[in-house]
């Protein structure tokens, strides 16, 4: 009966939890906008488009070619029933499993009614070639010097790599940088910006900032930056491990960042020491 009572507090916590963090609001909003303070709310759609992502940086309030203020959104209070819905995505363990629930992204930020410079940032990033260095299987043992360690089991400080995946030598290219549209915030209403046509609209779906503005493209006067990182691809997962690798005479893969710190040793599997 005591298993029966838990199982069903559980469940019922569960509900309670997806409940509240659905109605929770992660939202965020001009700084030093007033609680009743007359306000709009932009919502970002279109983040993506091929190799370059989006997302609102923050505002200007004065018009120049590079305004030297800008001011960052911070993170709006929740919404009616924020204090259980805080309280139980905050301690809850279920609160990782209801993380698609909570707009934790800032998609709409609540702006006051004036005329501000939109910051949006940019970032491309596009993988170039992809070279297989080695494939880590969980449960093999592997040793390094006279420590025995088991993947997926053990984690030690020289060996980071945990999952079960294969690790690449990827070559890439990336460039980031900052389109700006002005517009008349006017109405205490909805507007939507198009990241991807840099179009704000309206809640008539007027244009009404980025009028004279193309669709997100790369820069005419810059060239992307060429870089090399050392990913792990693992169940759906990319995680990059470092920036440079190497085999050393005994076969470990030696992995280090972009100070030459090493970051990750992987030996072969079966060596001696065992």
């Amino acid at each position: 009966m005591g298993r029966i009572v838990s199982a069903l507090m559980v469940i019922l916590s569960i509900a309670a939890l997806l409940a509240g963090c659905a109605a929770v609001e992660w939202q965020r909003e001009y700084p030093g906008l007033q609680e009743n303070a007359p306000r709009a709310v932009i919502k970002q759609k279109n983040h993506r488009q091929g190799n370059i992502s989006s997302y609102i940086r923050g505002f200007y309030t004065q018009e120049s070619m590079r305004p030297d203020e800008i001011k960052l959104p911070t993170l709006k209070n929740y919404s009616p029933g924020k204090a259980i819905a805080k309280t139980l995505f905050t301690f809850s363990p279920y609160g990782l499993a209801t993380l698609p629930f909570a707009d934790i992204r800032g998609n709409k930020i609540s702006v006051p009614l004036s005329r501000l410079g939109i910051a949006i940032q940019r970032r491309y990033y596009k993988e170039i070639s992809r070279n297989k260095l080695i494939v880590v299987h969980a449960g093999d043992k592997y040793y390094l010097g006279d420590k025995s360690l088991e993947i997926g089991k053990s984690r030690e400080i020289s060996v980071n790599i945990i999952y079960e995946g294969t690790i690449f030598e990827v070559d890439y290219e990336e460039l980031e940088w900052e389109d700006v549209i002005w517009a008349a915030i006017e109405k205490s209403s909805t507007y939507v910006l198009d990241l991807g046509d840099n179009k704000l609209y309206d809640n008539k779906k007027v244009v009404v900032g980025g009028a004279d503005m193309s669709a997100v493209r790369l820069p005419a006067d810059r060239l992307p930056l060429q870089g090399k990182s050392i990913i792990e691809i693992c169940t759906n997962k990319s995680l990059e491990l470092g920036k440079r690798a190497y085999f050393s005479a005994d076969g470990t893969l030696v992995i280090e960042d972009a100070q030459g710190t090493i970051t990750n040793q992987i030996p072969k599997p079966g060596k001696a020491g065992r």
